[in-house]
């Protein structure tokens, strides 16, 4: 990694001020500033915060990497912001805390941050902007899509798929060879023992369905 290449964090909630933790734990990352749609502050974490359109226009075509830290508190928010950067043109980074394993053949793709204590197997196949927070467990072969966001100590069995936007509660496991499709927020403890579809919310053990989710909404916790 070019230790000289900046990094620049879009948001100021609390997941950018993990993020630039976690950055600055990884090493190698020059962290510059933060990026937001409208600023109603001049410094975050002691570094500069730039509105997105003075940015992408300023710092076009320069050498640096972006993080989009964006919550769950809606989903859609998270992968629209994802996909805006990225049609920018800009390289994205992965950020991942050193005491977190990451086998070395997981197909990892980009803008993921992977916490203290997570573990990624060897086999798996992950996607882009997904958020593993600490104590993750993602076991072997798993196949996970983009944008999904894993609370603490949620395990995903062996060889699951896994699709796009899902939220995963504290401590929810989902069984070995599951599927489950898009838009699924998955409730704290809650046990996924069968195949799931797309835009439901499920609590329970073994999980059960209590609602569906708006399609035009996606998924979006409080």
């Amino acid at each position: 990694m070019n230790s000289s290449e900046p990094l620049f964090i879009f948001g100021t909630g609390s997941l950018a001020r993990l993020a630039y933790h976690y950055a600055k734990e990884c090493g190698g990352f020059k962290i510059e500033g933060f990026v937001v749609d409208q600023p109603n502050q001049k410094l975050f974490c002691d570094l500069p915060v730039l509105a997105w359109e003075t940015f992408a226009q300023s710092r076009k075509g320069e050498s640096l990497k972006l993080f989009v830290a964006i919550g769950y508190k809606s989903m859609k928010s998270r992968a629209d912001v994802f996909q805006r950067v990225r049609r920018e043109g800009y390289q994205m980074a992965n950020i991942i805390a050193p005491d977190s394993y990451v086998a070395k053949d997981c197909a990892l793709g980009t803008n993921n941050i992977v916490m203290p204590g997570t573990v990624i197997e060897p086999g798996t196949k992950i996607g882009d902007n997904n958020v593993f927070w600490s104590n993750t467990t993602i076991c072997h072969d798993t196949k996970i899509g983009d944008h999904c966001f894993f609370a603490s100590n949620a395990t995903i069995g062996g060889e699951a798929h896994i699709g796009n936007r899902n939220f995963f509660g504290f401590t929810s496991t989902v069984l070995h060879h599951r599927h489950i499709g898009d838009d699924n927020l998955i409730a704290a403890q809650a046990l996924i023992n069968k195949d799931l579809g797309s835009g439901g919310h499920y609590v329970g053990s073994p999980a059960r369905k209590t609602k569906d989710i708006d399609p035009a909404k996606g998924v979006c916790v409080d």
